[in-house]
């Protein structure tokens, strides 16, 4: 598995939370800070090992 991650400017923050927020909606619990943002292929590979809580090296 390969995890990338990205340091984001200002600039390219804001417009990722713009876009976002065309797609995503807060939820019921409020506004939480996040600290990784993980994207999923289509079969939902990495939330399905994420649940069988594997052993990591």
């Amino acid at each position: 598995m390969i995890t990338e991650k990205y340091l984001l400017s200002p600039e390219k923050y804001k417009q990722l939370i713009e876009r976002l927020l065309l797609k995503l909606q807060p939820d019921a619990y409020g506004k939480y800070t996040i600290c990784s943002l993980y994207y999923d292929n289509d079969n939902f590979d990495l939330a399905r090992r994420s649940i069988d809580k594997p052993d990591y090296e």
